[in-house]
Parts: structure tokens; sequence; C-alpha cells
């Protein structure tokens, strides 16, 4: 999906591409296209089966939210079938009320819908099916606090997490209330929010992040959340990355500030896969006015940082990828610390 043409044009294309062990990409390929084009979506992976959530179907950081939700189950290849098992399905149970620019996760089998355009503080969720990939009933759980639009969200071991995004936008379109707090939430085998997750409340609140973020892109590898891009208090589209540790309790590590990408942007979408980190897509202009299609990569350091951004690839077609997160499996870092130790007499 994403839009092209000065956010003139929707699509609903559907790209695939091989990743190297060097972490570059080989030539993406289009592959079927699902449902109703739309940009301001969100992706998530499941146990084989690949879903388009919500988004805007026509032009405009404002446009027409739908709550439709497209999944399909890709072929070993990368390919998505063009008709029968695997191909591209519509939801029965679409989210409850058409929405776009908001968090979202997956953890279990159970998927998570945070904040809203509505700006909102609702957590809204259902399960899903392994066998053929169908969603259940939504329902909604214990809401965090803070209502917001435009906020990243990522599930791990155990806890369900919101960061940043926006509080309130003026009347000309700009945000006047960026939010840097990160909340955190344990999740029950029932897919609900515990009563307790470790504050004496529902949602607990873990180091903020550096600087306000609103529609960042986030990836989590090796017990690391990364945050990358967004805009910031000043309006100002950033280039930097923060990283910090996940702690067993669910709060946070101290965050780290680690290697730039090129060209601020926002509303991109970022992934971690095989020691490498990804960023794509995105606007480079407040009003979005500027899309971008390029895909820079990094390797992960072991300690953890990252080395610079490099260009992989551009898309075929401008758009502004949206922000998501990509389940990955656990990447091996074939580097090494080094560490030289030194003696000296006691001092007299």
């Amino acid at each position: 999906g994403g839009v092209g043409g000065g956010c003139n044009t929707i699509l609903n294309r559907f790209h695939d591409a091989r990743l190297n062990g060097d972490g570059s990409v080989w030539t993406g390929l289009a592959t079927s296209r699902f449902g109703t084009p739309r940009w301001l979506h969100q992706t998530v992976y499941y146990n084989g089966y690949i879903y388009v959530v919500g988004g805007s179907v026509n032009g405009g950081v404002t446009g027409t939210a739908t709550a439709d939700i497209q999944f399909a189950k890709p072929n070993s290849d990368g390919t998505i079938p063009a008709s029968g098992a695997g191909s591209w399905t519509s939801a029965t149970n679409s989210l409850p009320v058409a929405d776009q620019r908001f968090g979202i996760a997956v953890y279990g089998s159970y998927i998570y819908v945070t904040g809203s355009s509505y700006i909102n503080t609702t957590v809204r969720y259902a399960s899903l099916n392994s066998s053929d990939g169908s969603i259940g009933t939504w329902g909604t759980t214990s809401s965090f606090t803070t209502a917001r639009i435009d906020n990243v969200s990522m599930a791990y071991n155990g806890y369900l997490y919101v960061l940043g995004g926006c509080n309130h936008y003026s009347v000309g379109g700009a945000c006047d209330s960026n939010l840097a707090d990160v909340q955190y939430a344990k999740l029950t085998a029932n897919g609900t929010i515990a009563s307790d997750s470790g504050c004496g409340a529902a949602w607990c609140y873990a180091a903020a992040m550096p600087q306000t973020r609103t529609s960042p892109a986030i990836s989590v590898i090796n017990g690391n959340i990364y945050i990358y891009g967004a805009q910031n208090a000043s309006g100002a589209l950033t280039s930097n990355t923060y990283f910090a540790p996940i702690m067993s309790s669910g709060t946070l590590g101290s965050w780290q500030t680690t290697a730039s990408f090129t060209t601020g942007r926002y509303f991109m979408s970022g992934a971690a896969y095989g020691g490498y980190i990804y960023l794509l897509g995105g606007c480079s202009s407040g009003a979005c006015i500027t899309l971008l299609n390029d895909v820079q990569y990094a390797p992960l350091q072991s300690i953890p940082r990252i080395g610079h951004y490099s260009r992989v690839m551009d898309n075929d077609v401008e758009g502004s990828a949206t922000k998501g997160i990509v389940r990955c499996s656990k990447a091996t870092v074939d580097s090494r610390l080094r560490l030289s130790l030194v003696s000296a007499p006691s001092a007299t």
C-alpha cells in the first residue's frame, strides 16, 4: 500500500524482496494486490499470515478511514497467491470502527491496536486463528493514559508497549503536543491486560524517550527496542536512532543514541532481521508533500549499536510506508568486543 503522485493516488500493491546475507535486498517484485487501496494503515505478521489493517482510502493525512482488514498467506518464495488458498481475504471481523494512524502489535495469538485517529486511550484486541488466519471478535481491555494518535506499539516477552505519538493537532494540521512517554502493560493468557503490571496499576511507565516522537519507526531485536525518525516537538523531521534494552520486568533500561540515517522523515516503516535494521519510505516534509521510496539498512553491533546506514534500493513507486513492526527470528551478529586489562602498582 501507500500513496503516489502527491497523495492523489492510493495504492494496493504488495512487494516482496529477499534479503541477502550481507543485509542488502534483492530487487523487489510486485505480487498479488490486496483489496481496497490505502495508506496510513498498519501491517503485521502472525504464524505465516500477513495482515493489512485499517488505513485511509484517499489522499491527505486526514483522509477517509476504513475498518477493513485483509490477510494472506505467502508462498515459500515470498509471493502471495492470486487466488485460492493463501490469497488475499477480507476478514469477517473488521476493526470495530474505521480507523487509521494507530499503533499495532501481535503477541501470542492476539493482535492489539492502540491509540486512534480519534485521539483516545483505547486498547482493542482480537484472537488470531493459527489454522486459517481468521480474526476473532474484537474487544477492549485496560486503557493506557494520555490520549494519542500516530503512536507506535510493540509486544515483547509478555508485555505490550505504547510509545510516543501526538495528543493534539492544531487547526493547521501540525501536532502541537508531541509525546515522549513509554508505557507498558503485562498481558494475560486470554489476551487482556493484567490488573497489576508491576507498578500497582494495569499500565506502568518506563523511561521516556530522549525526545518527543510522532510517527516514528520501531523495531525490536536481540532484546533491544529501536526508535528511529519521527516528528519532534519543534515540528522538525528527525533522522536519529535511539535504542534501549528491554528488562525482564517489562521496564526499559537507559536510552542511548546510535547512528543516524539520511533524510529526516516520519510515517515510514521499520524492520529488523538477521542482525540488520531496515528503514523504508516515509515523508520528508511536514505535510507529506515529499514522499520517499528509499530503503536503508545498517548492521547491528554486539554492544548493541548500529553502523552507518547505506541505501540499498528504491521501490518502483514513490510512497509513504506506514509504520509498522515485523516479526523476526533471533539474529546472530558476528562481531566481538575485545577488552584489554592492565595492572598497576598500588598507590602509596
